[in-house]
Parts: C-alpha cells; structure tokens; sequence
C-alpha cells in the first residue's frame, strides 16, 4: 500500500519529542524552541536539525540548564545560609578572584553600597559554600554527559610552586550536538610517569561515575 504522508501536527510532535531535549514544544503544527524563544521551521527534519547543532541554540541551551542547576543549589542551602553568599562565592570562583579578596575595604564598601549587602568573611565562603559549589559543578558535568560515550585527554604541567600536575579533560562524543571539552580534574603528583597518568585516569573516572565506573564508554584516550 502507498505510504500516507505524516499530518504536519504528527510530524511536529514527533520532531519535538526525538530532537528537542526537552526545549522543543509542539502545539498543533507548530514548533517552538523554549531555549531560543523563537518557531522552528518544521516543513523538514533537517531543518530542526540545523536549528538544535546551531552555535546560538547550544549556548543557550547550556545557559538554561546552568541556570536550573544554580536553582537547585539555592533550594539545598540550609536555613543559616544565603543565596548571596551563594552568587558571591560563585561570581569570585568563576571570575578567577581569590576569596580573601572580599576582606578588602575597597570591596566591602562597594557591596554595602551598592548591593546593600554586607558580605562574609572568606572563610565562610570557603568552608560553607565553596564545597556545594564544587558539588554542584561536578553535578552539572555529570547531567552534561549523561549515557554519553565520551574522551579522555591527560596532560601534564607544572604549577607556580614547580609541583607536577596532571590534569584530566574529557568530551563528549554525541554526533548530533558539539561537543565543549572541560576539566573534570587535577592531580598534583610527585612525578610525571606512566603509573601517575593511569591514576590520574582512574580518579576521573570515579569521580565523573562514583557509583560504577563505565569503561565501555570510553572510547578514545589520548595522552602524550
């Protein structure tokens, strides 16, 4: 018998459910992008296709799953913590400022004034919410991978102080979306060898699946 070709709302929901990663909506024979807050043209599967692998798509599409994830952050903090101390641990990590910063006058008398805040010593920062921050990261690059196959690179270098550090990137291998490669962790190590990389190798994988390490995923390592 003759195929019949798809109804344009069948064509749209299926388009939704099998490329839209949860930011594909479809009403009728409409298809709408949450992330990009815009239609999709869905006359063809390419052309959703385009949109998903698009630069502006997958960027915004990790902005909003950031921002759900700092959410949760937030919601985990316990009655004798804030979200401001949050925000501020969070703004100094990811803008490379050391913590003892905010002890300086000049600081402290910006954030009085102009956020109407009087910010916490950096120790607090330090014992209270850098860890759920680390956590959290940690979290967010697990979510990121999910059943993913992925890449392992290791290199070494040393620090300021001369101590050897190995540092572990990894990748995701998806071929319908880019991939951003990110450190997922360092080592410092006495020496640079052989035993020290495979270590360094064998800490990333417990600390990306702590609960069972999936080496069949693994599909490519390289290494120098």
């Amino acid at each position: 018998m003759p195929r019949h070709a798809a109804e344009p709302a069948e064509k749209v929901q299926r388009y939704a459910g099998e490329l839209g990663s949860g930011y594909l909506t479809a009403d009728g024979d409409v298809l709408f992008c949450e992330a990009c807050k815009m239609t999709v043209n869905a006359d063809k599967r390419y052309y959703v296709g385009q949109h998903v692998q698009s630069v502006g798509h997958v960027r915004r599409h990790q902005l909003a799953q950031i921002s759900s994830e700092e959410g949760g952050l937030a919601s985990d903090l316990s009655p004798r913590e804030n979200s401001f101390s949050m925000d501020l641990c969070r703004m100094m990590v990811e803008s490379n400022i050391k913590l003892y910063k905010n002890q300086q006058q000049s600081f402290r008398t910006f954030m009085q004034k102009q956020c109407q805040a009087d910010p916490p010593n950096h120790t607090t920062l330090r014992k209270t919410y850098l860890k759920k921050l680390y956590e959290g990261t940690v979290y967010k690059l697990r979510s990121s991978i999910g059943d993913n196959r992925i890449c392992i690179s290791i290199d070494e270098t040393a620090d300021v102080k001369g101590q050897f550090v190995v540092n572990t990137v990894i990748g995701v291998l998806n071929p319908e979306t880019p991939s951003i490669p990110f450190l997922l962790n360092s080592d410092t190590v006495g020496r640079t060898h052989q035993t020290t990389v495979a270590q360094a190798f064998t800490n990333a994988l417990n600390l990306l699946w702590p609960d069972r390490v999936h080496h069949e995923r693994v599909l490519l390592f390289v290494t120098d």
